[in-house]
């Protein structure tokens, strides 16, 4: 830049020079302006995602087992059971969470009838009960939603048998729960399988006959640790029992969530 009377004359070197720096000057604010919206929209998401994750673990509390059932099968047994789990049979008409259950290879080798209890179909899996009360699931549409996956137990089988024998079902991975109030006689296993009956361990093969330690009127467990099926395990008792009972199986369920 000369300095001449009258006023200043730019040299074409000084104009370079300033659009060079115009120019960085502009790129820079660009980018730290580019930066701070990313960063504030990243902000956001991440709310977004932490406060949907709060809303489905309160939806998972709010429906673990028991969900909705008789009183007799509320009062004298399913009250009583405690494992993080949830409960497809509930009323879910008033939620804005929806879900999806994951179908295991399993599901396809459950008998297609289970004696004295009803088959139902809900949210793309079989549960089979005689004791549920009222269950209610509303059509959401999935879009613009978020979604979660978590496996949990959820109530396969739940019913109450009256007789002098019941026949439990599971799976590898399944928990099983049964009260009743007579004199075991026998317990019978259909196919080879591992298992744990109130913390004693049982290695059993075809069509086995075992005589664990059995709790009368109180709540037994039996987990089955190893089998290659679904199993059955026939109960049999010297008089008339009634019988309460829930299988419990792990499954992946899809929680949706819309913010």
């Amino acid at each position: 830049m000369l300095n001449k009377r009258g006023g200043y004359v730019f040299t074409l070197e000084a104009l370079i020079v300033s659009l060079l720096f115009l120019t960085a000057f502009y790129i820079v604010y660009d980018s730290s302006n580019y930066n701070f919206v990313t960063s504030m929209e990243m902000k956001k998401d991440t709310e977004k995602y932490h406060k949907a994750l709060l809303i489905i673990d309160y939806f998972i509390k709010k429906y673990q087992f028991p969900g909705s059932y008789n009183e007799d099968y509320m009062q004298n047994f399913a009250n009583y059971i405690k494992l993080k789990s949830f409960d497809p049979i509930n009323n879910f008409s008033n939620e804005t969470v929806y879900f999806i259950v994951q179908n295991s290879s399993y599901d396809y080798y459950y008998p297609n009838n289970i004696t004295n209890l009803k088959t139902l179909y809900i949210k793309n899996i079989v549960i089979y009960s005689n004791t549920y009360n009222n269950i209610s699931h509303p059509n959401i549409n999935y879009e613009n939603r978020i979604s979660f996956k978590e496996t949990l137990y959820i109530p396969k089988i739940t019913g109450i048998t009256y007789g002098n024998s019941v026949t439990l079902y599971g799976e590898e991975g399944a928990k099983i729960f049964f009260k009743f109030n007579g004199t075991i006689k026998s317990i019978n296993i259909s196919a080879p399988a591992v298992l744990s009956i109130n913390g004693y361990l049982y290695k059993v093969t075809n069509d086995t006959n075992i005589t664990p330690l059995i709790y009368t009127n109180d709540i037994n467990e039996i987990d089955i640790l190893n089998c290659s099926n679904v199993i059955k395990i026939t109960l049999t008792t010297e008089n008339n029992s009634k019988f309460y009972y829930v299988t419990f199986v792990p499954r992946t369920i899809i929680f949706y969530v819309r913010l």
